[in-house]
């Protein structure tokens, strides 16, 4: 699966390798350190993905990196947060505002998830129908999503996996 650069499903094998591995440990610790290899890759991916603009390619390799990780490398990775910033680019503000809450709740990279609920909650709660706040919304949407990617240009430039917290 890694030579064909599926790292998804290298990363599934990989886990019910490394359960079955635990009973005589015959490999040591390199399926850890090939899983880990495929979750690094697979953020690569999903960073990639974003920064071509393909969101929605984005979006899948976020969720699939979000369901492979431990708790500890979702916060290393802020998985929940680049989410959000992805559901940003897509203008699906709800799920949005759900990723950064869930962001916040476990601490992924709060100082910068807190830029974006006052935006979101503005959207999401419009003040009029007249042209004036129609205006305002469309500005408000373009704040969004400048504001999305001045955090993802932020953490893509951390060096993600060397971090120490």
């Amino acid at each position: 699966y890694m030579r064909r650069d599926h790292y998804f499903d290298a990363r599934e094998w990989l886990t019910k390798a490394e359960a079955r591995n635990q009973k005589f440990n015959l490999y040591g610790n390199r399926i850890k350190r090939r899983i880990h290899e495929c979750n690094v890759r697979l953020l690569n991916e999903a960073d990639d993905s974003f920064k071509a603009g393909d969101y929605q390619q984005a979006k899948e390799h976020y969720a699939a990196l979000d369901h492979g990780l431990s708790d500890a490398d979702k916060q290393r990775c802020a998985v929940y947060l680049r989410s959000a910033c992805v559901y940003c680019k897509l203008k699906d503000y709800p799920n949005a505002d759900q990723s950064v809450l869930a962001a916040l709740r476990y601490n992924h990279d709060p100082e910068l998830a807190l830029t974006l609920p006052p935006l979101l909650q503005q959207v999401l709660m419009p003040e009029g129908e007249d042209i004036a706040a129609g205006e305002h919304q469309e500005k408000l949407k373009s704040q969004i999503d400048a504001q999305a990617t001045a955090i993802m240009n932020d953490l893509m430039a951390r060096d993600t996996w060397h971090v120490t917290n």
